[in-house]
């Protein structure tokens, strides 16, 4: 059975997207991406997978890790200016 565009994507295409944002998340926060709540992470990450062409899904992983490691300078600068430590530190939601 072919998959719709925009449908849902195979769990194993959203476990490859997982461990690569995983891995880019311990590596720019600091933080182990165990501590995620790994329902709901998985459920976004399964979300936005479904804007990805289908033809392009394959490939996915890979695209994003090198997008991911192509940014990762200006990643950690953006988590070091807005993330918990960051300039807005304490401030009410």
């Amino acid at each position: 059975m072919l998959e719709a565009e925009g449908g849902e994507a195979p769990e194993e295409l959203v476990e490859r997207a997982l461990d690569v944002c995983g891995q880019h998340y311990a590596a720019v926060t600091g933080t182990p991406s165990d501590l995620w709540d790994q329902e709901t992470v998985r459920a976004v990450v399964g979300i936005a997978l479904r804007t990805v062409r289908m033809a392009e899904r394959d490939a996915y992983p890979q695209t994003l890790e090198t997008y991911l490691h192509q940014r990762r300078a200006r990643l950690e600068r953006l988590w070091q200016r807005y993330g918990p430590d960051g300039m807005f530190a304490g401030e009410p939601c």
